[in-house]
């Protein structure tokens, strides 16, 4: 929302501070909607004036810190799904290669009997 449309939703032209505590609340707090929350902060105002949006301030910025929070959250969990992903492939590779060691033993094993046998036949 830019303050011309919250003059004209208002009725009202606020100070520069007061443009900020507005634009930083219709911007975080959680009850505010993405769809129609500019008409609804113009009805609070209308309600209760600038003090009621003055007063809905510290819920938007805990709003907008846990959003940061949750976006570094998000960041954590990515980089460690990756870390996950790149150590079970290493545990995959070891295995197979364990697996084919063992192959070739006993393949080798299976050879050399049935040329013992083969000598003593």
């Amino acid at each position: 929302m830019n303050q011309q449309e919250w003059t004209a939703l208002s009725k009202t032209t606020p100070t520069p501070e007061q443009w900020e505590v507005i634009n930083e609340v219709y911007t975080f707090h959680p009850a505010i909607p993405d769809v129609g929350g500019k008409k609804v902060l113009a009805d609070l105002y209308k309600v209760g004036g600038f003090g009621l949006i003055a007063s809905m301030l510290l819920a938007a910025r805990t709003s907008q810190g846990y959003d940061g929070l949750v976006s570094l959250a998000g960041i954590e969990l990515e980089k460690l799904a990756t870390e996950k992903k790149a150590v079970l492939a290493e545990f995959a590779r070891r295995e197979a290669e364990l697996l084919q060691h063992k192959f070739n033993a006993q393949n080798a094993n299976f050879v050399l009997s049935q040329s013992f046998k083969a000598e003593t036949a």
